[in-house]
């Protein structure tokens, strides 16, 4: 069985009469949310392996107060995000982001214009990116990299925050703004 042959939706329906069709649905968001982890936090191999398990295990024991009116995939980000935050109480981890080769692109574009000794620089701009984005706060560095690098629209940030929509555009401007700004301050520093 294919797993395109089905909506999110759909495999949730399946899912609740046999769990065999939630395999479909742990393939279809363990890299994107491995993803999202790795990206949120400094958590170890080990641990994103076993904060994606207990994720899916969350994810399987409310899939009955799934509402088919709003998107899977928002629902299982705010999972995802409610989790890595009491997993930081927890561990008393610091709330910091790691970022790899695949997100130079993302991290260009969003700083914006960077001089062309930075852009040559692949490993910097990532360097510097992530190290900017350690040092805003969770409001503005969430919303951020669920725009930037989870390529979430506006409706499914403000559906993963539990957020107006409008207030999700408010936090994405003022953090590209405080990004921007620190990461002329790290230039100009290095």
């Amino acid at each position: 069985m294919e797993s395109f042959e089905f909506s999110d939706s759909k495999l949730v329906e399946l899912s609740l009469k046999n769990s065999d069709y939630f395999a479909i649905l742990i393939d279809r968001y363990a890299n994107p949310l491995s993803r999202y982890i790795r990206r949120r936090s400094k958590a170890t191999s080990h641990d994103v392996d076993d904060i994606l398990q207990e994720i899916f295990i969350k994810v399987y024991r409310n899939l009955n107060g799934f509402d088919h009116s709003l998107s899977f995939s928002s629902w299982i980000y705010r999972i995802a995000r409610n989790h890595l935050i009491d997993w930081y109480r927890k561990e008393k981890k610091r709330d910091s982001i790691s970022l790899d080769d695949e997100d130079s692109t993302i991290a260009g574009t969003l700083v914006g214009d960077l001089p062309a000794d930075v852009i040559s620089k692949q490993g910097d701009i990532i360097k510097e990116v992530g190290i900017a984005l350690d040092s805003l706060s969770p409001l503005y560095k969430d919303v951020l990299i669920l725009r930037f690098f989870e390529d979430k629209s506006y409706d499914e940030i403000s559906d993963i925050m539990r957020i107006p929509v409008s207030v999700v555009g408010v936090r994405i401007n003022r953090g590209k703004a405080m990004l921007r700004k620190k990461l002329d301050n790290l230039l100009l520093e290095g």
